[in-house]
């Protein structure tokens, strides 16, 4: 299963699945994460999908750059 990071708080990860959300032990998801990072779990614990969370943040760029351009012309 996948699980999106929506935000961390104290040390619960609120995580996002297409089943809803689901709360994540921030001491379970390897050091590194942060907000927006997406994960698979696995057998041996969660680990970061690299590719997904990498075309994640490039496709909200690009939709929070034509919104910008959008409001300039407005």
């Amino acid at each position: 299963m996948k699980y999106t990071i929506d935000r961390i708080e104290e040390n619960i990860a609120v995580c996002e699945t297409e089943n809803g959300n689901v709360l994540i032990p921030v001491e379970k998801l390897p050091e590194n994460v942060v907000s927006g990072d997406i994960l698979i779990e696995t057998e041996n614990g969660f680990i970061i999908d690299e590719i997904s969370t990498k075309n994640a943040r490039e496709k909200n760029l690009s939709l929070f750059n034509k919104l910008k351009a959008k409001g300039k012309k407005s």
